[in-house]
């Protein structure tokens, strides 16, 4: 196996079975069919050549998505299926950031933002297009400022000028578009866009500086509350971070994620690509949020079933992984919630097996 994984008892799986995944079968199909596209794709044999070590195989991943596809289709009872995976799959584990197994688990989401095709008194805020002639820009790229001025309203003077795609109403929307990698705007002529990501410019990602913000004596402020509260220094720390996001018009309302799929809410994770599996099956056990009776948001521990489906500029190594936890204010709600350790495995098929179809035995 890679270097990030090692091989885990499958009583890590067993004792905290998602038996959820039994009324979202659907969902799951569907994904599993988009990651079995993408498998067959020559992304996918370039991804693989790239993953660091060797043992895991684009044919692994492939071959255990169609067993684990053929069970969800034709397991009587989750009872079934999960004692069909206890002796067909073998378990993996990531190391995790210390080496041994400890992930940390945050929260993304899909906004859903109000925003104008053109330019206007209350919409000033640009997100661009990647220009057609980014490819030959170069190196270092241009930074933030450069880009998008200070403020974030643009510069004649910016190789990006020209390329807006969309203005928004503030530069805290615009910034968490850039986080988030996607959004669904509502435009002022009543129509709806899709964004996603189209290509970024070659620094790290950083957010907004905690540097910055101590020196300020803001350390531990939201971003929101900074923008909202303090927009200077809100102006100031952002200017620190050079990471800068283009975007382009997606077919379909659906997230993309990094593998050119759409992302399934609470069952979708974003990870390095280089050192994990991409369009892998994986089983997470960490807390996750949910919403008592009385409105209040709360963390459960447990585990789920999730798809490789993503990847994240500032997710690196295999000791951190982003959830997707769907589009709008509640998932944003979901995702603020999402800060906690855990541990990520991967299934795999195990070696010898029949093909993987017909009735599970």
């Amino acid at each position: 196996m890679p270097s990030s994984l090692v091989e885990a008892p499958l009583d890590s799986l067993t004792a905290y079975f998602d038996s959820e995944i039994w009324d979202r079968r659907e969902e799951a199909l569907e994904a599993i069919d988009n990651n079995l596209r993408y498998l067959s794709s020559p992304q996918a044999e370039a991804a693989y050549r790239n993953l660091e070590g060797s043992g895991i195989t684009r044919l692994a991943v492939e071959r255990t998505l169609r067993r684990f596809r053929v069970l969800l289709l034709t397991a009587s009872s989750p009872e079934e299926l999960r004692g069909c995976l206890a002796r067909e799959f073998a378990l993996y584990r990531s190391k995790g950031r210390d080496g041994m197994g400890t992930v940390r688990f945050t929260g993304y989401f899909q906004p859903v933002y109000q925003a104008s095709r053109w330019p206007t008194a209350e919409y000033k805020y640009p997100i661009y297009r990647l220009p057609p002639d980014f490819e030959v820009w170069s190196h270092p790229h241009p930074t933030r400022v450069t880009l998008e001025g200070f403020d974030g309203t643009g510069s004649p003077a910016s190789p990006a000028w020209g390329y807006e795609l969309a203005w928004l109403r503030t530069r805290y929307e615009a910034f968490m578009i850039h986080v988030q990698g996607s959004a669904i705007l509502e435009l002022t002529d009543g129509s709806r866009m899709a964004v996603g990501f189209a290509g970024a410019t070659n620094y790290r990602f950083g957010g907004i500086s905690k540097t910055c913000l101590a020196q300020a004596g803001l350390e531990g402020v939201s971003w929101k509350k900074l923008y909202f509260n303090y927009t200077r220094e809100f102006h100031r720390c952002l200017s620190r971070n050079n990471r800068f996001i283009f975007f382009k018009v997606n077919p379909r309302p659906d997230p993309i994620g990094n593998l050119g799929v759409p992302v399934v809410a609470e069952r979708s994770i974003a990870t390095d690509k280089l050192k994990l599996p991409p369009g892998a099956l994986g089983f997470i056990r960490t807390r996750m949020p949910y919403q008592r009776q009385d409105g209040a948001m709360a963390l459960k521990a447990g585990g789920r079933f999730v798809l490789d489906q993503d990847a994240g500029s500032a997710i690196k190594g295999p000791g951190r992984v982003d959830i997707f936890m769907g589009t709008g204010r509640e998932a944003e709600r979901k995702a603020n919630w999402v800060y906690s350790d855990g541990e990520l495995y991967y299934l795999v098929l195990k070696d010898g097996l029949p093909p993987p179809s017909g009735r599970p035995s």
